[in-house]
């Protein structure tokens, strides 16, 4: 037997174990979703593929230890198997597929391969207990979501291998305190850190061109931020409601900022000559600032 096809025992509530040949090579699509007392699982070492939601809202599972011989596992494999705990993942593992983990409330303690090269949408979405985890250098992208909700989640380095993270990817991580984003990042994606209301600190990358909407939206201890002088556009919320940050040093480089990018009262000041044009103009005067508060460009012309 080298196959568990697939929805094989989908929602077979009273199973409580299973044992496999050690010739199984594949579990498929929902084969033992639902399975809620089904508390062990030993999948033998010739398993090569594991379809999408296979252990899926196994309530009962409380670790896993994926074979070496695994090298590809399906969206939302165990996507609210909420007791599951404790994750060892394959060396050889590629990809975490989208969902793969998404609603593993008591998941704390997974280390992602040095092989791994992308995070799926939603992998890690609200893992509440998950407090920290290391991202290697082997990453190069991150999907929408992907910690988004994990609320134990502290702090988090992204190594400058990652060139894109999707919109959300840290929305209501509610204990994050700071975060370092890679270098060659050029786009801080919308809602990224929505919500994070014990960020007090971020590094925005000197590469970043677009801070996209309500990015920083609601990070209420944000105190400080440093635009880069790469940045062209900042679009409409993405600072709105960070009641802590005063004020922002906005460079020259900078052509358009969106409504209500910034709290009411931070105040904006242009470093040098401002090429922004009207747009950049027009935000400022609408805010109504006091003279005193914003350097106005002393050169360069509006857009047409």
């Amino acid at each position: 037997m080298t196959r568990i096809e697939d929805s094989t025992f989908l929602e077979c509530t009273e199973l409580a174990s299973v044992k496999f040949p050690k010739s199984l090579e594949y579990v498929g699509a929902e084969a033992f979703k639902g399975c809620s007392n089904l508390e062990s699982v030993d999948l033998p070492e010739t398993m090569s593929s594991l379809g999408r939601r296979a252990f899926s809202y196994c309530s009962g599972l409380s670790t896993m230890i994926l074979p070496e011989s695994l090298s590809s596992i399906g969206e939302g494999a165990f996507e609210g198997s909420s007791w599951l705990n404790s994750v060892l993942l394959p060396g050889n593992l590629k990809t975490i597929s989208d969902d793969c983990f998404n609603g593993c409330k008591r998941l704390c303690c997974i280390r992602i391969p040095e092989s791994v090269t992308r995070l799926g949408h939603s992998c890690f979405k609200s893992c509440d207990k998950l407090a920290s985890i290391d991202i290697p250098e082997s990453v190069t992208s991150m999907g929408e979501s992907v910690f988004d909700g994990c609320l134990c989640l502290t702090d988090i380095n992204i190594p400058d291998s990652v060139k894109s993270i999707g919109e959300m990817s840290f929305n209501e991580c509610k204990s994050l305190k700071k975060a370092k984003l890679p270098n060659d990042l050029e786009i801080v994606s919308q809602s990224m850190f929505r919500r994070c209301e014990n960020l007090e600190s971020v590094e925005i990358p000197q590469n970043v061109r677009v801070i996209e909407w309500g990015a920083f939206s609601e990070c209420k201890s944000l105190e400080s931020v440093t635009i880069p002088g790469s940045i062209k556009k900042i679009e409409s919320y993405a600072f709105e409601k960070c009641w802590n940050l005063d004020s922002v040093k906005m460079p020259d480089s900078v052509e358009e900022v969106g409504e209500k990018a910034f709290p009411e009262d931070c105040t904006i000041e242009l470093i040098r000559r401002c090429n922004g044009g009207r747009k950049l103009r027009r935000y400022i005067i609408d805010k109504r600032y006091p003279s005193e508060d914003v350097r106005l460009p002393l050169h360069g012309q509006d857009d047409a």
